[in-house]
């Protein structure tokens, strides 16, 4: 709780030295910047997961046993 408030009153700072447009135009790109790191981490992430061990063959199997 004390890190949201804390970055709250930061934007808020930010506000009046800055303008409302450039604040959200800073937090959209943010928004995109992280969006287009999860994007190049996914194929890493599902390698982690293993998850190609998992196909609708193994599936089947299992549900016949």
């Amino acid at each position: 709780m004390k890190s949201e408030n804390y970055l709250a009153g930061q934007i808020a700072a930010l506000t009046t030295s800055a303008g409302y447009l450039e604040i959200f135009m800073y937090l959209g790109f943010a928004a995109l910047g992280l969006g287009i790191i999860l994007l190049l981490l996914s194929k890493p992430l599902q390698k982690l997961m293993h998850l190609e061990e998992f196909d609708d063959d193994h599936v089947a199997k299992q549900m016949n046993e």
